[in-house]
C-alpha cells in the first residue's frame, strides 16, 4: 500500500487486535483497496448453495453445527512447527483453520455473532511438542443478533472411521 498498490492478502491479516488495528490504519491512510481473502469464497458450489439458504429456501436458520476434526495431530517436526504451536506467534488453530470453517458459518448467516463462549486447550498433546501453547481442541458456542446459534469444535484425536469425521457445516 505504501507502494500505492491495491493489496489481496490472504488470511490472516494478523494475530492480535493491535496489529489488525495497525493495519486499517495503514489501509484507511492509503486511500488504496485491501481484500482480505477466504478460500472457500471462491467455490461457485458453495455460494451457491449459501445463497438459497440466504433466499430462505430452508425457512429460518435456527442453529449451525459446524466441526473440523483430524484424527492425528499437527505435524511437529514440519516446517511450520517453529511458529504452528506458539500461538503468540500463529494466532492459535482458530486463526490458522478454524477461521475458514467459521467464515462459512458468518457467510450463511450474512453477520458475525454478537456473542461467544468457548473453552478448550491441549488435552491431549499436552507440550507435544516440546514448549506448545496451541489448542489440540476446542468448542465454541455463538449467537448472531437474529438468535442464531452455532455449535463448533476442532479437534486433532478424532477417531478414525466415525461417522461424521472431518469437516462439516450444518444448517
Amino acid at each position: 500500500m505504501k507502494a500505492g498498490k491495491h493489496v489481496y492478502c490472504e488470511k490472516p491479516v494478523g494475530i492480535t487486535p493491535a496489529s489488525i488495528g495497525e493495519l486499517i490504519k495503514a489501509v484507511r491512510a492509503s486511500g488504496k483497496v485491501f481484500v482480505t481473502g477466504q478460500q472457500n469464497r471462491s467455490n461457485r458450489r458453495l455460494a451457491a448453495t449459501i445463497r438459497h439458504i440466504r433466499d430462505g429456501l430452508i425457512g429460518k436458520v435456527v442453529m449451525i453445527k459446524a466441526q473440523r476434526h483430524a484424527n492425528d495431530d499437527l505435524n511437529h517436526d514440519g516446517p511450520s512447527a517453529d511458529w504452528l504451536f506458539d500461538a503468540n506467534r500463529s494466532g492459535d488453530v482458530i486463526v490458522e483453520m478454524s477461521v475458514h470453517n467459521l467464515d462459512v458459518c458468518n457467510w450463511v448467516m450474512g453477520e458475525y455473532p454478537e456473542r461467544a463462549a468457548g473453552f478448550g486447550g491441549a488435552l491431549v498433546w499436552n507440550n507435544q511438542p516440546p514448549g506448545r501453547t496451541n489448542m489440540d481442541g476446542y468448542t465454541l458456542s455463538y449467537e448472531y443478533p437474529g438468535g442464531a446459534k452455532l455449535s463448533y469444535t476442532q479437534v486433532f484425536f478424532h477417531p478414525r472411521g466415525m461417522p461424521g469425521s472431518g469437516q462439516f457445516c450444518h444448517v
